[in-house]
């Protein structure tokens, strides 16, 4: 699911940033494409510095969401008040 989400993305002309504790999971979402990868458990604001996102897809809703989810452009019913 995450390939395909990628690479569909990729398609259509999207920056791509994917998110991952594992290292080979980040390195072959950049060979598959994606702009930058991201490890889940570090400050994902930081490791963005300060940029937003406009769509985030989250395979496994985890405390993952709750970071990623300060680095939305747009506001989310999930976000941590």
């Amino acid at each position: 699911m995450t390939t395909f989400l990628l690479q569909m993305a990729k398609a259509l002309g999207a920056t791509v940033y994917v998110t991952s504790r594992s290292q080979a999971k980040r390195e072959q979402a950049l060979a598959l494409g994606a702009d930058r990868a991201i490890h889940s458990e570090e400050d994902w604001s930081k490791q963005l510095k300060g940029e937003k996102v406009d769509v985030m897809m989250l395979i496994m809703l985890s405390n993952a969401w709750m970071k990623g989810n300060n680095s939305a452009r747009l506001p989310s019913a999930l976000k941590d008040n």
